[in-house]
């Protein structure tokens, strides 16, 4: 059996890279920041989760439930290839059209109380956040892994936590695609050992 390798020209070389960095990096530092946003905003689910820091399936469902409410990927273009329909819209082979994950993560018809934070939702893990089909995340287990370990981190070493500005004042940076805080301005202290 032979294997062909395939050559990249440089400006794929270049998309690989760069894919790489945002979908591997960019992501899962936004997921993690409005997490702590979330947390500074639920001061009781910060205690409750310090209470049970070595609980693997409560920073499970915390993870999950942060990729459901804060999705950092908001959604992706796509290209229709065929004509279809969708809520009696008829949209051609060839259209552009913008999937809105975080629009279908906040649905009533799949989740009870979509707006609100909960760490008991059943069905938390069934969210789009890293997409779905041939263009789910490839990377989606490795950023659970890593949000989770990150928020288990962060609630076991700081105490005091507090946001330091107005919610109202939180700016998010500008993208039809992800949606990361320009900042957290936060207050803290190291916990004691």
């Amino acid at each position: 059996m032979s294997v062909r390798l395939l050559q990249l020209t440089r400006l794929e070389l270049f998309e690989v890279v760069r894919s790489l960095i945002v979908a591997g990096n960019e992501t899962t530092t936004t997921a993690i920041g409005n997490g702590m946003l979330v947390l500074l905003k639920h001061p009781d689910l910060l205690e409750k989760l310090l209470a049970n820091i070595d609980d693997d399936r409560m920073f499970s469902r915390l993870t999950e439930e942060i990729l459901r409410l804060e999705a950092p990927v908001q959604g992706l273009p796509r290209m229709t290839t065929q004509d279809t329909e969708l809520g009696g819209c008829k949209i051609p082979k060839g259209s552009l059209v913008y999937l809105g994950y975080a629009s279908g993560n906040r649905d009533a018809a799949k989740f009870d109380d979509p707006d609100s934070f909960s760490l008991e939702r059943k069905n938390a893990g069934q969210h789009l956040a890293f997409g779905a089909g041939i263009h789910r995340c490839i990377g989606a287990m490795l950023s659970r892994m890593e949000i989770k370990v990150a928020m288990r981190l962060l609630i076991g070493r700081l105490d005091h936590l507090k946001l330091t500005t107005p919610e109202s004042e939180l700016a998010y940076t500008p993208s039809m695609v992800i949606r990361p805080l320009v900042s957290l301005p936060m207050s803290f202290t190291r916990r004691a050992a």
